[in-house]
């Protein structure tokens, strides 16, 4: 169901605030999805890709290099100590972890070293719209300029 129509049925049914995830790393999409009625939304991998972010520089440009969610694959791979959880990772990610055998659901970070290729680049299928690196101040006034 596409998250515009889940969060209208949602705030059809309850009378709390509503709060939106997933694929929202645009400024166009948390515009149309406060305007389909969530109170909130919820940013992901758009945050990932932040100067204060201590995520890798590798999956930084993996992030920025994704075209969007062909790019991305739902997958249980990385489920160490985390049994049957399916989550979204890039797609280059999974196809080297599963050479490697790597299964840890830790994501590589700044103090990670050597290939980190393989590692847990968890993403979202709105991937396409990260395409930079900045401040986290910046990225926040970019996504809610269109609804202030």
């Amino acid at each position: 169901m596409p998250l515009d129509d889940l969060v209208a049925a949602v705030v059809d049914a309850v009378s709390l605030p509503v709060v939106a995830a997933g694929g929202l790393s645009t400024r166009d999409a948390v515009a149309h999805i406060i305007a389909a009625g969530a109170d909130a939304v919820r940013i992901g991998t758009a945050f990932v890709a932040t100067d204060e972010s201590a995520a890798h520089p590798a999956y930084k440009a993996a992030l920025i290099a994704a075209a969007g969610p062909q790019d991305t694959v739902l997958t249980t791979q990385f489920n160490e100590d985390w049994p049957d959880a399916p989550h979204r990772v890039l797609r280059t990610a999974l196809l080297r972890a599963e050479l490697t055998g790597n299964r840890s659901i830790t994501p590589p970070n700044r103090d990670s070293r050597g290939d980190v290729s393989g590692m847990a680049m968890y993403a979202g299928e709105g991937v396409g719209g990260v395409n930079k690196v900045r401040g986290a101040g910046a990225r926040t006034r970019e996504l809610m300029a269109a609804v202030s």
